[in-house]
């Protein structure tokens, strides 16, 4: 609820909290709540921190092609040109497999290739 109010703060401290009732449940963890923990962290110019909450969803859906494209966007911002390439491409061949060309990643990889 807070991230669709835009209210990143509490948005990240809600799936923080998931997470961790999960994990002490010994529950597997839900791609989404990566997500939507990366997505706020990277509201709120956390970088790092979307990027390992964006990883740790990769490794829960190697195939998620937007998981990659924002992880790829969030290294281009950390001035980590050679990853944020490598996840670009490899949201594009992901893309590609679905029939779906995006725009974005397109005019990112031409001015990086």
């Amino acid at each position: 609820v807070h991230l669709s109010q835009q209210d990143f703060e509490n948005a990240e401290k809600d799936f923080t909290r998931v997470i961790e009732i999960n994990d002490a449940a010994g529950k597997p963890q839900s791609i989404a709540v990566y997500e939507g923990r990366g997505a706020a962290r990277g509201r709120l110019k956390d970088k790092p921190g979307a990027i390992a909450d964006m990883t740790e969803a990769i490794a829960l859906d190697p195939k998620a092609a937007l998981n990659y494209k924002f992880r790829g966007l969030l290294y281009l911002n950390s001035d980590n040109e050679a990853a944020a390439l490598k996840d670009l491409q490899k949201a594009r061949e992901l893309y590609k497999a679905e029939g779906i060309e995006d725009d974005q990643v397109e005019l990112v990889l031409a001015s990086l290739e």
